[in-house]
């Protein structure tokens, strides 16, 4: 059976507020159908090796960022004008960015689509991005030339997950669940079977009030 990047989203922990407690700004968020056009973006999961203890190479970024600070992230970015005139503009700028964030270089079909995930309407700043995955090149080392991270190394999926139901990092959402998945499949090798034949839908959460809480939904969501 074909896996399906909605699937993990039942697993994607739904962060509940108060309304009595919640800033003023997420009831204003409600308002918001329309927002900011969002820009393509891609981002790689880069695996250091095949089996079962491969790593994932991940970002701490500074606090001076102005698209989330502090978090934990996968190398990537914005298309820029300079990938526009590759024949697939999303996969050039996954490779231009893993080298100019991790001083990696790899080419367009060393990629495997897995996710994609799109910022919710009432972000400032929203990006519709594509997740790959990726095999460390042979003879090739990772190395943070970023300017946009506090530090970056190699990390198990499911530590970094660990470290982060720990209050040890932050993970955005995106993050969260392709790490849950790597961790669930166990191998780059897995990955790669499951990727073959993945069915990949953009994922857009939104915000509602319900009984008196802010409450995340996702695709799928029937609450």
């Amino acid at each position: 059976m074909a896996s399906h990047s909605h699937d993990v989203l039942r697993h994607v922990p739904r962060i509940i507020t108060d309304a009595g407690t919640a800033p003023p700004r997420m009831r204003d968020w409600l308002t918001i159908t329309e927002g900011v056009t969002p820009r393509d973006a891609a981002t790689v999961i880069v695996f250091d090796a095949d089996g079962r203890d491969a790593k994932v190479w991940l970002m701490m970024r500074h606090g001076k960022m102005t698209f989330a600070p502090n978090r934990v992230v996968f190398p990537g970015g914005a298309v820029d004008p300079i990938d526009l005139s590759a024949p697939d503009p999303i996969r050039a700028a996954a490779v231009r960015e893993l080298a100019e964030e991790a001083d990696l270089h790899l080419t367009p079909e060393d990629l495997w689509l897995w996710a994609r995930w799109i910022t919710p309407v009432f972000e400032s700043r929203r990006y519709d991005t594509w997740f790959f995955v990726a095999r460390l090149p042979e003879g090739q080392q990772a190395r943070d030339v970023s300017g946009e991270a506090d530090r970056a190394d190699w990390m198990r999926p499911a530590d970094a997950q660990a470290a982060h139901d720990a209050g040890v990092i932050q993970l955005l959402a995106p993050t969260w669940s392709v790490l849950k998945e790597m961790a669930d499949l166990g191998s780059f090798d897995a990955v790669v079977a499951a990727a073959s034949d993945r069915i990949v839908e953009p994922v857009l959460g939104e915000i509602r009030l319900v009984d008196d809480t802010y409450e995340w939904y996702y695709p799928g969501d029937e609450r």
